[in-house]
């Protein structure tokens, strides 16, 4: 698995319900993670970075560096989703295993703007020897209708699934996702 995980941390992200539960979603994660697999964090707010590239949480240390960075995002700015997922799939490109799981999860809990040359990519990545497939694992108190609709939609171009993601099934849906991709990899 070559998971990139693309974090929205806008000043949105704020609340309990969203920062704090996906940073704890996050470390339940890294305890279903296998030696063969690699996590890569990027966060987007006015600016996209990439604060962890491709690393295997094998070792304790590993483990303890991926947890610190974890610990240590806040939420600040607005949000530019549309250079998070250029920088996403730049760096997922980057570190494509070969048939693998090449999967982009965006957090996120808003509604965006998604240029027509950003939708072009996440198709085109999506139909690779070697796909890269777009999830989207979506934060917020309430499934807006008009957010669901564009996640929805962009899941489905990148090949992928959307999750709305709440304090009650957080941990379920993290374990749900990893299960599947371990079993397509069988």
């Amino acid at each position: 698995n070559n998971l990139v995980f693309l974090l929205d941390i806008s000043s949105s992200m704020k609340d309990t319900n969203k920062l704090p539960l996906l940073k704890d979603a996050l470390v339940q994660l890294l305890d279903l993670m296998r030696e063969e697999d690699n996590i890569t964090l990027i966060t987007y707010s006015g600016k996209a970075e990439v604060v962890l590239p491709p690393t295997s949480v094998s070792s304790e240390e590993n483990k303890q560096r991926v947890l610190s960075i974890v610990d240590k995002l806040s939420s600040d700015g607005s949000s530019d989703a549309n250079k998070g997922i250029r920088l996403a799939y730049k760096t997922i490109a980057e570190s494509v295993i070969k048939n693998g799981n090449n999967r982009v999860i965006l957090a996120t809990d808003g509604a965006f703007k998604v240029s027509p040359k950003i939708k072009k990519m996440i198709k085109k990545g999506s139909r690779e020897k070697d796909p890269i497939r777009l999830s989207i694992f979506y934060f917020s108190k309430k499934e807006y209708s008009h957010h669901k609709e564009l996640l929805e939609s962009l899941s489905k171009i990148g090949a992928g699934k959307y999750r709305y993601i709440k304090k009650e099934n957080a941990k379920k849906i993290l374990v749900i996702e990893a299960q599947e991709v371990r079993q397509k990899n069988k």
